[in-house]
C-alpha cells in the first residue's frame, strides 16, 4: 500500500493537477473520469484487496494525455504517465507508488495491450471500458465520432469492432454483468437503428 497516498490531502492535490488537463466533454472530459471513479469503487468490491487511493489517483490522471495525442503521436496512456511522473516526483510520492500508478495508467489503454497486474490496474481497465458501453457509451461514440470527422459507417462498425466485445475482456464477475448489461442497450439501440433507416 501507498501510505503517502493515503493522505486526503495528496489525492486532493493529484486532482486539482490531473482536471487541469481535462475539459468538460462528455466522452473524454473530466466527466468521464468522475463515471469511472463511480464504476471503479462499484467493481472494487469483487477483491479483497485494493488500495483505493491509488486506484482513484491513477483515475484521475489516466487520461491526462488524451488531448496531446495528436501532437506527440503516440498512445494517451503513454503521455499521460510522461505528464504524470514529474508531477508525482514534485508532491514527494515515493517511487514505488509511482511505478503502480504508472502501471494502472498503461494497463487501462485498450490500444497498448498492457496486461494488468495488479487489481488496480485490473478495475480501472475495466471500469474505463465500461464507461465505453450503455447508453453513455453510444453518446460518447457519436461525439467522438463527430469531433473526429469519422464518417457515419465508421462510428457505427466501431460498436461491432470494439465496444460489443468488451465483455469478453473484463476481469471480474461484476465488471462482466455490468458490462453485458450495457451491451444488451446498444444491441437494442443498433436494432432499432437499423429499423429505422
Amino acid at each position: 500500500m501507498c501510505k503517502i497516498l493515503a493522505n486526503e490531502e495528496i489525492l486532493e492535490k493529484i486532482k486539482d493537477f490531473a482536471k487541469k488537463h481535462y475539459d468538460d466533454s462528455f466522452d473524454h472530459g473530466w466527466p468521464h473520469v468522475e463515471r469511472v471513479i463511480k464504476i471503479a469503487i462499484t467493481i472494487a468490491r469483487d477483491y479483497d484487496c485494493v488500495d483505493k487511493n491509488l486506484l482513484i489517483a491513477s483515475a484521475y490522471l489516466h487520461d491526462i494525455g488524451r488531448k496531446y495525442e495528436a501532437e506527440f503521436n503516440k498512445n494517451h496512456a503513454q503521455i499521460s504517465v510522461e505528464i504524470a511522473k514529474p508531477f508525482l516526483k514534485q508532491i514527494q510520492i515515493d517511487e514505488c507508488c509511482i511505478k503502480q500508478i504508472e502501471h494502472v495508467i498503461l494497463a487501462h489503454s485498450y490500444t497498448l495491450g498492457v496486461v494488468p497486474e495488479t487489481n488496480e490496474a485490473k478495475i480501472l481497465s475495466d471500469a474505463d471500458k465500461i464507461d465505453a458501453l450503455g447508453a453513455v457509451g453510444v453518446v460518447r461514440a457519436i461525439l467522438f465520432g463527430c469531433k473526429n470527422n469519422r464518417s457515419f459507417e465508421k462510428t457505427f462498425n466501431h460498436f461491432f469492432d470494439k465496444l460489443l466485445e468488451l465483455d469478453k475482456v473484463m476481469h471480474s464477475d461484476t465488471a462482466r454483468k455490468i458490462a453485458q448489461e450495457r451491451i444488451r442497450f446498444i444491441k437494442k439501440f443498433i436494432h432499432q437503428l437499423k429499423k429505422e433507416m
